[in-house]
């Protein structure tokens, strides 16, 4: 028995030795959305005019425009500026109070006689009750987020209407600790400024997610152990 402890302690040592020679932060996958549309529109085929020599898809049309994000592949800065407050408040009061009272004045003399047997017998209060329940409660609920940041994103898909399916992200290693950006959706070219950035109040269809990776992530969670013993306890 003594051996079979020393070799469980001699492994647990090793495990923890193991465990802090290995990097904690996995490699990260990015995620990618695969965007369909339940409209489709299908836009009206161009007609070239006769000796135009004009072409949409120069790349040296943009000598003659605005350098904004507009083609696949094109990069737009995303200023994420997600600020969500929600509160709930409940109150609940219930009162209800009852009273009966009841009295025999004569039975046919049969009061009368048991009154004389049993003294402390009172005909005018034969048959009494009160009840009296009173409840108060109340509730509030009070949640808050904010996340402010810059995600570069692609233009991945042009849409049939004219709109940009955009995505990107952005990874932030600090410490050994990853904090993990992404966003995606649909823009309209117009909502872009002229810092070829856009808002991200502006992005409809919007997934917007902020996770991090990290000793500090792993010390807030509790343990395995604990979280099964949650679950699994009936009480």
């Amino acid at each position: 028995m003594l051996s079979f402890l020393r070799s469980l302690v001699a492994l647990a040592i090793l495990a923890a030795l193991a465990s802090g020679c290995v990097k904690h932060v996995k490699p990260y996958e990015e995620k990618k959305r695969d965007y369909r549309s339940d409209l489709e529109v299908v836009p009206e085929p161009a007609t070239p005019s006769d000796g135009a020599i004009w072409t949409e898809r120069d790349q040296l049309n943009r000598l003659f425009a605005d350098p904004r994000a507009s083609k696949i592949n094109d990069i737009v800065v995303v200023r994420i500026e997600e600020i969500s407050q929600a509160n709930n408040t409940a109150q609940t009061t219930l009162v209800k109070d009852s009273e009966i009272s009841a009295q025999i004045a004569n039975l046919m003399g049969a009061i009368e006689r048991f009154q004389k047997s049993n003294p402390n017998f009172n005909k005018d209060s034969l048959i009494s009750s009160k009840y009296k329940a009173d409840f108060d409660g109340g509730g509030e609920t009070k949640r808050g987020g904010k996340v402010i940041a810059t995600v570069p994103a692609l233009i991945r898909r042009e849409m049939p209407d004219g709109n940009l399916f955009i995505e990107g992200h952005r990874v932030v290693m600090v410490n050994d600790e990853e904090a993990h950006f992404y966003v995606s959706g649909i823009i309209r070219p117009h909502d872009i400024d002229r810092n070829n950035s856009i808002s991200s109040s502006l992005i409809a269809e919007a997934h917007v997610e902020f996770t991090g990776r990290g000793v500090v992530t792993e010390k807030s969670e509790p343990g395995w152990g604990s979280r099964a013993l949650d679950y699994a306890w009936p009480f």
